[in-house]
């Protein structure tokens, strides 16, 4: 009965006016569909991009680590003249935009100064001969260097291990775990820690 009604009443302009009306609706509707799936793909492809970028330029800190490493015992240039492809940059000029918009502003600033400081340590052993020792000032730079490239990595990490949104628990505590071990590494920092304070308003 109720059908018959509305197709009785249904008639002339009021039946084109509600077809042209649905019809908008369905515009709208569909519209309002792919631009979702057009944010939820572009999402995707950011943290696949970030997630890559995080690899690349974690690869290129690790190819300056050892040497680095091998400065506690030594405490001379050797090491860092005697390394292959010290400060190798690359990947960090290539893709630093891509992390500027994944990682916190911290993790940024502490991979710069990580690479800056090793591109400033590569310079001073070309300077220096084999065997030449280390002055305080110049242990205290290296030394700072050593724990932006460790924190920063610790930020790459939230990009690369980061557990999927339906593993909550394990997502919190992943998080945690490298945010404290980042904290810990900006606290035995000193010099970076006087810088920000200068220079970086706003800055943990």
């Amino acid at each position: 009965m109720l059908a018959a009604a509305l197709d009785v009443h249904l008639t002339g302009d009021t039946a084109t006016y509600v077809a042209a009306a649905a019809a908008l609706v369905g515009v709208v509707i569909g519209g309002l569909l792919n631009a979702g799936v057009t944010v939820i793909l572009r999402r995707s492809d950011d943290k696949r991009n970030a997630r890559v970028a995080a690899l690349l330029v974690t690869e290129d800190l690790m190819i300056s680590m050892p040497p680095m490493l091998k400065l506690k015992d030594e405490q001379t240039w050797t090491p860092i003249r005697a390394a292959r492809n010290f400060a190798t940059r690359d990947s960090w000029e290539e893709h630093r935009a891509t992390l500027a918009h994944s990682v916190s502003m911290d993790g940024y600033v502490s991979l710069s100064a990580a690479f800056e400081g090793l591109a400033h340590a590569a310079s001073g052993a070309t300077e220096r001969g084999d065997g030449t020792p280390l002055t305080d000032a110049e242990g205290w730079s290296l030394a700072s260097t050593f724990l932006a490239m460790n924190r920063g990595m610790s930020y790459l990490t939230l990009l690369v291990g980061l557990p999927p949104r339906w593993r909550p628990v394990r997502r919190f505590l992943f998080k945690r775990t490298q945010q404290a071990h980042a904290d810990k590494l900006l606290a035995e920092d000193v010099p970076y820690q006087e810088f920000m304070r200068r220079h970086g308003p706003g800055m943990r």
